[in-house]
């Protein structure tokens, strides 16, 4: 990322936007857990009841990037560029020395992330911050902000991943209008 590419201001905007959901995310688990035991009353496994309702708040995360969010990305298909930039500790780290601590990883062009298969992830990003993304979040994130035709968006409405089939109907709908 160029510098200036993201006014400062906005910078901290976007952090503290994605700090705050998660923040959001993570006093809906703590209340929940405080009242856990009240379900067993209702003869259902609290621990099982637990770990279903948390999957199921977190995989609101995998759904359609809010449009301002997207809107605010510039391009980018991940936001590891911003967080780099906004860390105040990499302004005095140096550059790794071990081959593990290099980066691997080039900058990703739209319809190469648009191409890929849950195989190729796996074994293109491996051992990389972008694995925990997966295929399904970089592909749900291009979508959101890169530069997409509608038929190729279309391609994405009968993907198997809900958060890639949110964000394609998402993407042809701000098309269309």
């Amino acid at each position: 990322m160029l510098e200036g590419d993201l006014p400062d201001r906005e910078k901290r905007i976007t952090l503290r936007t994605i700090d705050d959901e998660w923040a959001d995310y993570l006093a809906r688990v703590t209340e929940y857990r405080s009242g856990i035991q009240w379900v067993s009353w209702s003869g259902r496994d609290p621990h099982h009841e637990y770990l279903r309702k948390v999957d199921e708040w977190f995989r609101e995360f995998e759904m359609a990037l809010p449009e301002e969010i997207a809107r605010r990305a510039g391009g980018r298909l991940f936001g590891c560029d911003a967080c780099q930039d906004a860390c105040p500790w990499n302004r005095r780290a140096p550059p790794g020395a071990l081959v593990q601590l290099r980066a691997r990883t080039a900058s990703l062009r739209t319809d190469e992330v648009l191409s890929l298969t849950r195989e190729e992830t796996w074994r293109r990003f491996e051992g990389t911050p972008l694995l925990r993304a997966g295929r399904d979040g970089l592909v749900r994130t291009a979508l959101a902000v890169g530069e997409i035709a509608a038929a190729r968006a279309r391609d994405f409405t009968q993907d198997p991943a809900p958060g890639v089939r949110e964000q394609a109907r998402q993407r042809l709908s701000a098309t269309e209008t």
